[in-house]
Protein backbone atom coordinates (compact mmCIF):
# COMPACT_ATOMS: atom_id res chain seq x y z
CA UNK A 1 0.00 0.00 0.00
CA UNK A 2 2.79 2.41 0.81
CA UNK A 3 4.13 2.06 -2.76
CA UNK A 4 0.79 2.93 -4.39
CA UNK A 5 0.31 1.84 -8.03
CA UNK A 6 3.90 0.63 -8.28
CA UNK A 7 3.23 -1.81 -5.47
CA UNK A 8 0.43 -3.40 -7.47
CA UNK A 9 2.96 -4.58 -10.04
CA UNK A 10 5.08 -6.62 -7.64
CA UNK A 11 5.24 -10.14 -9.03
CA UNK A 12 4.28 -11.83 -5.77
CA UNK A 13 3.46 -15.51 -5.43
CA UNK A 14 3.80 -16.09 -9.16
CA UNK A 15 6.51 -17.52 -11.35
CA UNK A 16 6.90 -17.58 -15.10
CA UNK A 17 7.10 -21.35 -14.69
CA UNK A 18 3.67 -22.01 -13.26
CA UNK A 19 2.05 -19.22 -15.30
CA UNK A 20 3.31 -20.64 -18.61
CA UNK A 21 2.30 -24.15 -17.55
CA UNK A 22 -1.14 -22.83 -16.64
CA UNK A 23 -1.52 -21.20 -20.06
CA UNK A 24 -0.54 -24.46 -21.76
CA UNK A 25 -3.08 -26.40 -19.73
CA UNK A 26 -5.90 -23.92 -20.35
CA UNK A 27 -5.20 -23.89 -24.10
CA UNK A 28 -4.80 -27.66 -24.34
CA UNK A 29 -7.95 -28.26 -22.32
CA UNK A 30 -9.99 -26.13 -24.74
CA UNK A 31 -8.53 -27.88 -27.77
CA UNK A 32 -9.18 -31.35 -26.32
CA UNK A 33 -12.81 -30.41 -25.71
CA UNK A 34 -13.24 -29.29 -29.33
CA UNK A 35 -11.56 -32.42 -30.69
CA UNK A 36 -13.62 -34.59 -28.36
CA UNK A 37 -16.88 -33.00 -29.50
CA UNK A 38 -15.98 -33.44 -33.18
CA UNK A 39 -14.95 -37.06 -32.59
CA UNK A 40 -18.18 -37.77 -30.73
CA UNK A 41 -20.21 -36.26 -33.59
CA UNK A 42 -18.48 -38.54 -36.08
CA UNK A 43 -19.06 -41.50 -33.76
CA UNK A 44 -22.82 -40.86 -33.76
CA UNK A 45 -22.85 -40.47 -37.56
CA UNK A 46 -21.10 -43.83 -37.94
CA UNK A 47 -23.50 -45.50 -35.50
CA UNK A 48 -26.48 -44.12 -37.44
CA UNK A 49 -25.00 -45.34 -40.73
CA UNK A 50 -24.28 -48.72 -39.19
CA UNK A 51 -27.93 -49.12 -38.26
CA UNK A 52 -29.15 -47.78 -41.61
CA UNK A 53 -27.03 -50.13 -43.72
CA UNK A 54 -26.94 -53.22 -41.51
CA UNK A 55 -28.88 -55.25 -44.11
CA UNK A 56 -26.79 -54.10 -47.09
CA UNK A 57 -24.37 -56.90 -47.86
CA UNK A 58 -20.77 -56.58 -48.98
CA UNK A 59 -17.87 -59.01 -49.15
CA UNK A 60 -15.60 -59.35 -46.15
CA UNK A 61 -11.94 -59.39 -47.16
CA UNK A 62 -8.76 -60.85 -45.74
CA UNK A 63 -5.49 -60.19 -47.60
CA UNK A 64 -7.66 -58.30 -50.14
CA UNK A 65 -9.28 -61.63 -51.04
CA UNK A 66 -13.02 -62.19 -50.67
CA UNK A 67 -13.38 -64.27 -47.49
CA UNK A 68 -16.87 -64.15 -45.94
CA UNK A 69 -20.17 -62.28 -46.22
CA UNK A 70 -20.29 -58.97 -44.37
CA UNK A 71 -22.36 -55.79 -44.42
CA UNK A 72 -21.90 -52.06 -44.65
CA UNK A 73 -23.46 -51.84 -41.21
CA UNK A 74 -20.67 -53.98 -39.79
CA UNK A 75 -18.09 -51.84 -41.58
CA UNK A 76 -19.47 -48.54 -40.24
CA UNK A 77 -19.84 -50.03 -36.77
CA UNK A 78 -16.19 -51.14 -36.71
CA UNK A 79 -15.00 -47.56 -37.10
CA UNK A 80 -17.53 -46.30 -34.55
CA UNK A 81 -16.19 -48.74 -31.96
CA UNK A 82 -12.62 -47.80 -32.86
CA UNK A 83 -13.43 -44.13 -32.22
CA UNK A 84 -14.98 -45.09 -28.87
CA UNK A 85 -11.61 -46.54 -27.83
CA UNK A 86 -9.82 -43.48 -29.19
CA UNK A 87 -11.99 -41.25 -27.02
CA UNK A 88 -10.79 -43.14 -23.93
CA UNK A 89 -7.25 -41.96 -24.73
CA UNK A 90 -8.56 -38.43 -25.22
CA UNK A 91 -10.44 -38.50 -21.91
CA UNK A 92 -7.32 -39.68 -20.10
CA UNK A 93 -5.33 -36.84 -21.66
CA UNK A 94 -8.03 -34.37 -20.60
CA UNK A 95 -8.00 -35.57 -16.99
CA UNK A 96 -4.23 -35.11 -16.82
CA UNK A 97 -4.56 -31.67 -18.38
CA UNK A 98 -7.39 -30.63 -16.05
CA UNK A 99 -5.20 -30.15 -12.95
CA UNK A 100 -4.25 -26.70 -11.70
CA UNK A 101 -0.47 -26.05 -11.48
CA UNK A 102 -0.74 -22.51 -10.08
CA UNK A 103 1.13 -22.07 -6.82
CA UNK A 104 3.87 -24.51 -7.74
CA UNK A 105 5.97 -21.49 -8.78
CA UNK A 106 9.39 -22.66 -10.00
CA UNK A 107 8.83 -26.13 -8.57
CA UNK A 108 9.00 -25.57 -4.82
CA UNK A 109 5.90 -23.53 -4.11
CA UNK A 110 5.74 -19.99 -2.76
CA UNK A 111 6.20 -18.42 0.68
CA UNK A 112 3.05 -16.38 0.05
CA UNK A 113 -0.16 -17.81 1.58
CA UNK A 114 -1.76 -18.72 -1.75
CA UNK A 115 -5.20 -20.34 -1.84
CA UNK A 116 -4.60 -23.00 -4.49
CA UNK A 117 -8.05 -24.51 -3.97
CA UNK A 118 -9.65 -21.16 -4.79
CA UNK A 119 -7.72 -20.73 -8.05
CA UNK A 120 -8.55 -24.32 -8.95
CA UNK A 121 -12.25 -23.55 -8.56
CA UNK A 122 -12.12 -20.16 -10.32
CA UNK A 123 -10.27 -21.57 -13.33
CA UNK A 124 -12.61 -24.54 -13.65
CA UNK A 125 -10.04 -27.25 -12.98
CA UNK A 126 -11.18 -30.62 -11.70
CA UNK A 127 -8.31 -30.81 -9.21
CA UNK A 128 -4.82 -29.46 -8.69
CA UNK A 129 -1.27 -30.75 -8.98
CA UNK A 130 -0.86 -31.35 -5.25
CA UNK A 131 2.88 -31.92 -5.34
CA UNK A 132 4.57 -28.71 -6.44
CA UNK A 133 7.75 -30.51 -7.53
CA UNK A 134 5.80 -32.87 -9.79
CA UNK A 135 3.81 -29.97 -11.25
CA UNK A 136 7.00 -28.74 -12.90
CA UNK A 137 8.85 -32.06 -13.15
CA UNK A 138 5.96 -33.58 -15.13
CA UNK A 139 6.32 -31.18 -18.05
CA UNK A 140 5.90 -32.96 -21.37
CA UNK A 141 3.82 -35.81 -19.99
CA UNK A 142 0.54 -34.02 -20.69
CA UNK A 143 1.65 -33.16 -24.22
CA UNK A 144 2.80 -36.74 -24.83
CA UNK A 145 -0.58 -38.12 -23.76
CA UNK A 146 -2.40 -35.66 -26.01
CA UNK A 147 -0.14 -36.73 -28.89
CA UNK A 148 -0.95 -40.40 -28.24
CA UNK A 149 -4.68 -39.62 -28.25
CA UNK A 150 -4.44 -37.66 -31.51
CA UNK A 151 -2.37 -40.43 -33.09
CA UNK A 152 -4.98 -43.00 -32.07
CA UNK A 153 -7.84 -40.99 -33.59
CA UNK A 154 -5.75 -40.36 -36.70
CA UNK A 155 -5.09 -44.07 -37.10
CA UNK A 156 -8.82 -44.75 -37.19
CA UNK A 157 -9.54 -41.93 -39.63
CA UNK A 158 -6.66 -42.94 -41.89
CA UNK A 159 -8.01 -46.49 -42.20
CA UNK A 160 -11.53 -45.19 -42.80
CA UNK A 161 -10.27 -42.86 -45.54
CA UNK A 162 -8.29 -45.67 -47.16
CA UNK A 163 -11.36 -47.91 -47.24
CA UNK A 164 -13.38 -45.09 -48.81
CA UNK A 165 -10.74 -44.68 -51.55
CA UNK A 166 -10.60 -48.43 -52.12
CA UNK A 167 -14.37 -48.96 -52.19
CA UNK A 168 -14.77 -46.00 -54.56
CA UNK A 169 -12.34 -47.48 -57.10
CA UNK A 170 -13.61 -49.20 -60.26
CA UNK A 171 -12.21 -52.54 -59.09
CA UNK A 172 -14.47 -52.50 -56.04
CA UNK A 173 -17.25 -50.06 -56.90
CA UNK A 174 -19.07 -50.42 -53.57
CA UNK A 175 -19.62 -46.69 -53.08
CA UNK A 176 -19.87 -43.61 -55.28
CA UNK A 177 -18.49 -40.42 -53.80
CA UNK A 178 -20.29 -37.14 -54.57
CA UNK A 179 -18.71 -34.59 -56.88
CA UNK A 180 -17.85 -32.21 -54.03
CA UNK A 181 -15.61 -34.93 -52.52
CA UNK A 182 -13.77 -35.71 -55.75
CA UNK A 183 -11.73 -34.01 -58.46
CA UNK A 184 -11.22 -34.70 -62.13
CA UNK A 185 -8.12 -35.15 -64.22
CA UNK A 186 -6.33 -32.65 -66.45
CA UNK A 187 -6.09 -35.25 -69.23
CA UNK A 188 -8.56 -38.05 -68.38
CA UNK A 189 -12.11 -36.63 -68.20
CA UNK A 190 -13.62 -39.89 -66.93
CA UNK A 191 -11.64 -39.77 -63.67
CA UNK A 192 -13.20 -39.03 -60.26
CA UNK A 193 -10.33 -38.90 -57.82
CA UNK A 194 -11.17 -39.17 -54.07
CA UNK A 195 -8.93 -36.23 -53.17
CA UNK A 196 -10.69 -35.38 -49.89
CA UNK A 197 -10.10 -38.84 -48.46
CA UNK A 198 -6.56 -38.95 -49.83
CA UNK A 199 -5.81 -35.67 -48.05
CA UNK A 200 -7.34 -37.02 -44.84
CA UNK A 201 -5.02 -40.02 -45.05
CA UNK A 202 -1.98 -37.81 -45.61
CA UNK A 203 -2.80 -35.49 -42.69
CA UNK A 204 -3.58 -38.39 -40.38
CA UNK A 205 -0.34 -40.16 -41.23
CA UNK A 206 1.55 -37.02 -40.17
CA UNK A 207 -0.37 -36.88 -36.90
CA UNK A 208 0.47 -40.50 -36.15
CA UNK A 209 4.15 -39.54 -36.08
CA UNK A 210 3.62 -37.13 -33.15
CA UNK A 211 4.21 -39.45 -30.15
Amino acid sequence: RSLGDIGKKIHSGRSRNDQVLLDLKLFTRTQIKEIGEATEQLFHVLIAQSEKYKQILMPGYTHLQIAMPSSFGLWFGAYAESLADDMLFLQAAFRMCNRNPLGSAAGYGSSFPLNRSMTTHLLGFESLNYNVVYAQMGRGKMERNVAFALASISGTLSKLAYDACLFNSQNFGFIKLPDDCTTGSSIMPHKKNPDVFELIRAKCNKLQSLP
